[in-house]
């Protein structure tokens, strides 16, 4: 199931690449966090990262999700 859900993200990439410059552009940006909580096997306990939530203003109507393992921002959402 990973490998089929792998090739559909490097199908749309494009398109979230796409949406990630127009909400960049932006002149407001909207942004929130949400903590995330997911289990790696060869780890004994669940691991905390974040969902980052992008929106754009009415010029740049795209809403763009980014994950991080921590809370800090050094995600992909970089101009």
């Amino acid at each position: 199931m990973c490998d089929w859900m792998r090739r559909c993200a490097e199908l749309v990439r494009p398109l979230f690449e796409r949406m990630k410059e127009q909400v960049l552009e932006s002149k407001a940006l909207q942004t929130t966090t949400h903590r995330w909580r997911f289990w790696i096997q060869r780890f004994p306990r669940t691991r905390t990262g974040r969902i980052w939530t992008y929106v754009g203003d009415d010029e740049h109507p795209y809403t763009v999700y980014d994950y991080t393992p921590n809370r800090s921002r050094d995600g992909r959402m970089r101009s």
